[in-house]
């Protein structure tokens, strides 16, 4: 099947121009948050007025000369003299709309580093299950190449698979792996160390080392049963920067800034970048919340069942109203393999979904309020209609 768009970004920009305005209408996935963060950028550069909304707040425009444009969104009935485009279908199909945007502007516009770098954890974020699949690098194969002929970053194919490494010493490194998640080691500086220090582990420059290193923390997990990712494979390693120091934590990074700030501070990344500090901060500020959940699930203290509701496979997790970082922790979940693609949380007589598994479909047919960075809804049915197309 060609990857051709159906028409050409060029297309888009020369509408655009002409007319002056437009309406963004986005998505809660991570990807279609970066995208609509691209998008702005490119508008701001051309000085084109624009308003965005989600799609869950956005009605008819009252100015329906400028064209309505979506950002991975269904678009689920007509509206009368409204002028709705997909963004999708300017770009080559691929998986990921961000990484596909990203790529057709690089040969126009000058694109920052860093709204590159979070466009490749936006494509990363669209995996089924772990981020370390190589059929999705595979999938934006001409991007990812020009990105490391440009020294964005480089890919390696055997590395141990550590947040950040080896730009962080490994006692951080390993202290700050959520994906693979090592139980008892995870999240705590303290028992890093003194793992590596019973093991007399200085670095991993050495094979044999690396290869002890590895075995031991294969084995670790295995006893809580989690088995993907391995801790040793080909990897995607940033290459400079300070806002960015590894994609694949960024995707939590990003994760925690939805729940902790809203997802209205990703889209702010495409006005200015400075924002990606403050989602590494949410993602520190998370990690108690993030480790307390993951270590009662592994060790079987917090109960995680697999339901099924109307012939849709569901993990539903009960955790108290402390937990405001549903997003982080479903991303986690589902990155070791531990949940489904729809994950449901029950707080009390409420039933929260993550907004970034909610099916975005214009116009709405459902508004929940949004609290913390998930969705809140009355009952398991109610919860499903939003997450199911």
């Amino acid at each position: 099947m060609s990857l051709a768009p159906r028409r050409s970004f060029a297309e888009l920009v020369t509408l655009l121009k002409e007319v002056r305005k437009t309406h963004i209408v986005f998505g809660f996935s991570l990807d279609s948050l970066v995208a609509t963060a691209l998008l702005i950028h490119v508008l701001k550069s051309l000085d084109i007025e624009f308003d965005v909304s989600p799609y869950t707040s956005m009605r008819k425009p009252l100015d329906t000369e400028a064209p309505l444009i979506l950002v991975d969104v269904r678009q689920r009935t007509v509206v009368s003299g409204v002028k709705i485009l997909q963004l999708s279908d300017f770009l080559a199909r691929r998986q990921s709309t961000a990484a596909a945007l990203a790529h057709a502007l690089r040969n126009v516009w000058i694109v920052p580093s860093e709204l590159l770098k979070i466009s490749v954890s936006a494509m990363l974020s669209t995996a089924s299950t772990t981020m370390y699949d190589d059929a999705l690098i595979e999938a934006h194969e001409d991007f990812v190449r020009e990105l490391e002929s440009e020294g964005v970053l480089r890919r390696v194919q055997s590395a141990v698979r550590l947040f950040g490494y080896p730009v962080r010493d490994l006692v951080e490194a390993m202290s700050r792996t959520l994906e693979p998640f090592l139980p008892g080691l995870s999240l705590s500086v303290d028992e890093c160390r003194k793992f590596l220090e019973e093991r007399g582990i200085s670095s991993l420059v050495d094979a044999s080392v690396r290869a002890r290193f590895c075995e031991e923390l294969r084995a670790r997990r295995r006893e809580y049963g989690l088995e993907v990712p391995d801790v040793e494979g080909s990897r995607i390693v940033v290459e400079g920067g300070e806002g960015v120091v590894d994609v694949y934590e960024a995707v939590y990074a990003l994760s925690a800034l939805i729940d902790s700030l809203g997802y209205e501070y990703v889209v702010s990344i495409g006005v200015d970048t400075a924002y990606i500090s403050l989602a590494n901060a949410a993602l520190y500020s998370s990690y108690s919340c993030i480790k307390r959940v993951l270590e009662g699930v592994v060790s079987g203290e917090t109960k995680l069942k697999r339901i099924y509701v109307r012939g849709t496979r569901v993990s539903l997790i009960e955790l108290d109203e402390e937990c405001r970082c549903i997003n982080a922790v479903y991303r986690a979940l589902r990155g070791n393999g531990l949940c489904d693609h729809v994950l449901l949380v029950r707080v009390g007589n409420e039933v929260l979904a993550p907004i970034t598994i909610l099916d975005p479909r214009y116009p709405a047919d459902y508004c929940p309020e949004i609290r913390w960075g998930a969705a809140v809804f009355s009952t398991i049915d109610e919860a499903l209609r939003a997450v199911s197309p």
